[in-house]
């Protein structure tokens, strides 16, 4: 299986510290990334990993259909490619920032 990532960047124009921001999109710290339901179950969820250069934030983001295969291991089942959920929250969140 090839892993595609859905990758892009923003400026933080928004003035917000990298969590309200994440915060504000609806996201919530889950250990070392960010996390929201996709509906009113724990799965599925979309999952952001960031990184912040300056005031550019590099998201990538992927969607997990379910919790996690392999006891004591993060491995889980994720939908990486450019689907259409993927996209969706992709326009969700921009469209967040231009009315912030």
């Amino acid at each position: 299986m090839t892993i595609i990532k859905m990758k892009f960047e923003f400026e933080n124009k928004t003035g917000y510290t990298t969590e309200r921001l994440m915060r504000f999109l609806g996201y919530s710290l889950f250990h070392d990334a960010y996390v929201r339901r996709a509906g009113t179950l724990r799965y599925p969820r979309f999952h952001i990993y960031l990184k912040e250069k300056n005031n550019q934030i590099l998201i990538n983001l992927h969607l997990d259909q379910k919790k996690e295969s392999y006891q004591g291991h993060k491995a889980h089942s994720a939908d990486y490619d450019d689907s259409f959920a993927l996209e969706k929250e992709k326009q969700r969140i921009v469209n967040l920032l231009k009315t912030s």
